[in-house]
């Protein structure tokens, strides 16, 4: 009876009742209405009692009966708390009034000082309850997942609360899609919602037991009968993780002597088909994004998806594929699959939850281990923390997690989760932080702490656009000093006892160790601080360690070590506490045997670096050795003919030249690793200073790579009058000035746009959304402001004062494309939904919705007279429509249609020598090349694609620097000089170069 003590225990004064929206009840009396006409609003009658009663009455009635009995899930115990009557009356009223006059059921204590205690109720007809004890409150006992995603099992099942409306929403369509990609912001619980919620139903583990009656609501007779393989996550080579997968689960061995093939996998999956002709495959593919973070191989990437295009299609009535992908990463897959499976139907987006999901999510986890909040208001106050906050259920469950583990470190007997210790841990925002600091504070030295930095480091993700958690294997985190390796292993277990990291054996066996959940990566300020201090290094590491993992594997080889790498000087430098500047001597004889202490070389890199120095100083000795040979003999044959002097100076002459091509060479490379950390300026500068040193093919690749890279937006705005900075905490996505130059529309990943004085630099007014902006523009006449965001609104503001004029009353989508009409009634969206609209800028109301594409849209455009809209899409298709009506007009396009000659590879040869400067081959057009031709000055060309894409190319390095110099918003600093250049006399980047 411990379970319910505590009510019984104190006095209770409560009333539970329901009204509609316009405060009448709606009941019978009698036959006689009170309030409104009750059969006209309601859907049908509760299947437990008579018809004559309200939706409200007639719940209350079953749910006295015995229909409210939840908890526990799966063997009701026959008493029925005022809570459980409370949330079953909620769920099955407003379920049943939702298209009709809504009815609101609560419940209240009438006094605060008796809100401890209250009513219990015996299921009538059933014998006096044999309750059990309530279960024991220890660590292992905890009913909240911390930063953990709910797992597939019948454990975390019976845990998994408030996503019940969702999960039959999906079950539904995973019923008649070949593909169900589960969409949705890093933090909504995608992961959670299928694992325990979707696949532990169609087990059957889960009964339909939310309040509803589980009979009417069953199965239908049709639906498949499942083989429900347990969810894989990519990992780093996912083609074996798959066929690991398979192997184990089928039992099924095929006959290729390559058993992580794709062959292997169609022939596991066709012998499976034939044998279980009545049943469907589920394949469940966890955390998609991990095809871009974690797999480096873009052939395994590629051959992965188009196998899982060919099973689906292959097996449509026999497999479904359901995949898990943060919303973030879905552009970079659009093009991965076939249109006919990447549709909109495929794609189900996980919404946030409401406070009704949320209070079951915190109410009915606890009622499981017998807990209650204190006082009960706390549940409302963790509701209002998280219900604005995107993404914010990790924070939710961690806290959560945190106040069981305070409970229980507390030694208290009362069951209650008290407001005391929710405050100590800082509220939900703050949890995550204060945890992460006090482990970090709690370690026992700097040496611990600088420990721990570099292993979270290893565990950010630095391939993608976006911050994202990274698997590492266990063996990467083992190093050549045994002390380093012992605080690894002791700050590694503090890191999983505390939850913040978990760990996990991948398809081959092997050990990993990762972050809980990317809001790790996004929450802890310390980290984030780390990874902006590390930017410089972070690429590199990750290709060294790829490299020595490469090399590993093949059996060590020489031909696979760096030779005449760049940045082999740097990582010396970084193994041996070596300077940069070295002697002839110490680059042809390096010491590489004794290894810094602090490095961040683990074992594997450190030994991978240390093999390709000493291979390049045994070539770069024979080479030496040869020449001197070769020099010997030729100066012995030609002394007589040979001025001394004159060769003096033509040896200093190369020498100058062998190193000014090394130095170019070397910040080439160190331009492309800026580049790759998105630091577009100092990429510039260092292809530019690369290109200054000589005229090398890497100096003009890297001069090639900042010219074409994607157009960079400038937190510096260079404008009219003096240089203006404005300051930012985040990435500015654009900038637009008005008219007069005045002001700036700036727009932000911080989910808002902001006008400053572009005259002062003050910031004059914020406009926020709830997630990143896309874009941002003023109207004509500069009297309002449009902002799309990433939280699929589309918002129009009063461009003086930043007040809000009118929201989209539809859901956007992803816009990619946005024009005001010259009158400014009216705007245009191209979105990711493969839509355009037009809306109200007035009322935020669409106009017209311009349905027809097939992939998602790139551009909308009026025409001069705003009575027609040309759409084009990725598909390389457009279509032409009645701006007033909505009606199509015209199609254009046909994909396999064409007359052009392809040319297929352009190169650019350097003509007196046959040096091959430049190939168009690899660049990043999709579309083939149709016609080039050369300008009459000979200094450049033109391509045209096959897109009718026109592009100009320079042909010479001198071209390329001017334009370079033209882009270049400063000079190198003296650290940035230092750095790069060492000891060569400074000078401005761009001095010397003057155009003809």
């Amino acid at each position: 009876m411990s379970r319910y003590d505590r009510f019984i225990r104190d006095p209770a004064w409560q009333v539970i009742t329901s009204t509609a929206y316009d405060q009448e009840a709606l009941d019978l009396l009698g036959g006689n209405l009170l309030g409104g006409n009750v059969l006209g609003m309601r859907e049908k009658p509760h299947p437990d009692t008579a018809s004559t009663h309200s939706p409200f009455a007639q719940a209350l009635f079953a749910g006295l009966a015995g229909a409210a009995d939840l908890i526990p899930r799966d063997d009701p115990d026959g008493v029925i708390t005022t809570a459980e009557l409370a949330l079953y009356l909620r769920d099955w009223v407003e379920r049943n009034t939702a298209h009709k006059t809504r009815q609101v059921p609560g419940s209240w204590s009438l006094r605060r000082d008796y809100d401890k205690g209250e009513y219990i109720f015996l299921v009538p007809g059933k014998a006096a309850p044999d309750l059990p004890p309530a279960p024991d409150l220890t660590a292992a006992n905890n009913p909240y997942k911390g930063l953990s995603a709910y797992r597939f099992n019948p454990t975390d099942a019976r845990l998994f609360f408030g996503r019940e409306e969702m999960e039959r929403a999906l079950i539904d369509k995973i019923e008649t899609q070949p593909l169900t990609v589960v969409l949705g912001a890093s933090g909504t619980g995608k992961s959670s919602l299928v694992n325990a919620g979707v696949l532990p139903r169609l087990q059957g583990w889960r009964h339909q037991d939310e309040p509803n009656v589980a009979k009417a609501q069953s199965a239908a007779p049709s639906a498949p009968q499942w083989t429900i393989l347990p969810p894989m996550r990519p990992s780093a080579t996912p083609l074996r993780a798959l066929a690991g997968l398979l192997h184990h689960e089928l039992d099924v061995r095929p006959t290729s002597s390559m058993p992580y093939s794709t062959q292997a996998i169609r022939e596991v999956i066709e012998v499976w088909a034939q044998a279980h002709r009545a049943r469907t495959l589920l394949l469940v593919v966890d955390q998609f994004e991990e095809m871009i973070t974690l797999c480096h191989s873009a052939q395994e990437r590629a051959d992965f998806l188009r196998l899982l295009a060919e099973l689906t299609t292959h097996h449509a009535d026999q497999l479904r594929l359901v995949v898990t992908l943060r919303s973030d990463f879905a552009p970079q897959f659009e093009d991965s699959l076939p249109a006919d499976l990447w549709t909109a139907a495929a794609r189900f987006i996980v919404t946030p939850m409401d406070q009704d999901d949320l209070r079951r999510a915190i109410q009915r986890p606890a009622a499981e281990r017998v807990l209650y909040f204190d006082p009960p208001e706390l549940v409302d106050d963790l509701i209002n923390e998280v219900i604005q906050t995107p993404g914010a259920l990790p924070l939710l469950s961690f806290t959560l997690s945190e106040l069981y583990v305070k409970y229980v470190e507390s030694g208290s007997d009362n069951r209650a989760l008290t407001r005391r210790h929710f405050e100590e841990l800082g509220g939900v925002i703050g949890s995550l932080r204060v945890r992460a600091e006090e482990e970090y504070a709690a370690l026992p030295d700097d040496g611990h702490r600088a420990t721990m930095q570099r292993i979270l480091l290893r565990m950010v993700a630095v391939e993608g656009a976006e911050l994202a958690r990274r698997r590492v294997a266990r063996t990467e985190l083992i190093y050549a000093d045994v002390a380093e390796n012992d605080r690894v292993t002791e700050v590694l277990q503090r890191l999983i006892a505390a939850r913040l990291l978990v760990t996990g054996r991948d398809e081959a066996g092997d050990e990993y160790v990762e972050p809980a959940h990317d809001a790790l990566v996004h929450g802890w300020a310390r980290l984030l601080q780390w990874k902006q201090a590390a930017e410089v290094y972070l690429p590199l590491q990750r290709r060294v360690h790829q490299a020595a993992e490469d090399w590993s594997a093949a059996g060590e080889p020489a031909n696979l070590l760096w030779n005449g790498n760049a940045f082999l000087p740097q990582l010396q430098a970084e193994l041996t506490s070596q300077p940069q500047g070295q002697t002839l001597r110490s680059l042809l004889w390096p010491r590489t045997d004794g290894l810094r202490r602090d490095t961040w070389l683990n074992r594997l890199e450190a030994t991978f670096v240390r093999r390709s120095i000493e291979h390049q100083a045994r070539l770069n000795r024979r080479i030496t050795a040869v020449t001197l040979a070769v020099i010997a003999i030729l100066s012995a044959i030609t002394l007589f003919a040979l001025d001394q002097q004159a060769t003096a100076r033509r040896n200093e002459a190369t020498a100058v030249a062998e190193r000014n091509t090394a130095v170019s060479q070397r910040l080439a490379a160190e331009s492309q690793l800026r580049l790759d950390a998105n630091d577009y300026d100092l990429g510039l500068l260092l292809a530019i200073e690369a290109g200054t040193n000589a005229d090398t093919q890497d100096a003009f690749g890297a001069l090639r790579r900042v010219l074409d890279w994607p157009a960079q937006v400038e937190v510096e705005l260079v404008g009219h009058g003096p240089n203006l900075s404005l300051p930012s905490n985040s990435s500015v996505l654009g900038a637009h000035f008005n008219q007069d130059a005045s002001r700036v529309l700036t727009y932000s990943t911080d989910d808002t746009a902001r006008v400053w004085d572009a005259r002062t630099g003050d910031e004059l007014f914020v406009l926020a959304h709830d997630e990143s902006l896309i874009s941002a523009d003023w109207d004509a006449g500069e009297q309002r402001i449009v902002t799309t965001s990433q939280d699929r609104t589309l918002r129009i503001w009063d461009a003086t004062d930043g007040a809000p004029i009118a929201v989209s009353q539809e859901d956007t989508g992803w816009i990619r494309d946005l024009h005001w009409s010259a009158d400014g009634r009216r705007i245009l969206t191209a979105a990711d939904d493969m839509t355009a609209s037009v809306w109200d800028a007035q009322t935020g109301a669409r106009l017209a919705h311009l349905v027809g594409h097939e992939h998602i849209l790139n551009t909308a455009r009026w025409n001069r007279s705003e009575d027609r809209i040309l759409t084009t899409s990725a598909d390389q298709t457009a279509r032409l429509w009645d701006a007033q009506t909505g009606d199509l007009l015209l199609s254009l396009g046909d994909t396999n249609a064409g007359d052009a000659t392809t040319l297929g590879a352009v190169r650019l040869w350097q003509v007196d020598t046959g040096e091959e400067l430049m190939r168009l081959s690899d660049t990043s057009d999709s579309a083939q090349l149709s016609a080039m031709a050369w300008h009459p000055d000979g200094r450049r060309f033109l391509t045209i694609s096959e897109d009718f894409q026109t592009r100009q190319y320079f042909a010479y390095v001198d071209d390329l620097l001017l334009e370079a110099c033209r882009r270049a918003p400063r000079s190198l600093t003296d650290a940035e000089w230092r750095r790069y250049r060492g000891a060569v006399p400074y000078q401005d980047t761009c001095a010397t170069l003057q155009p003809e």
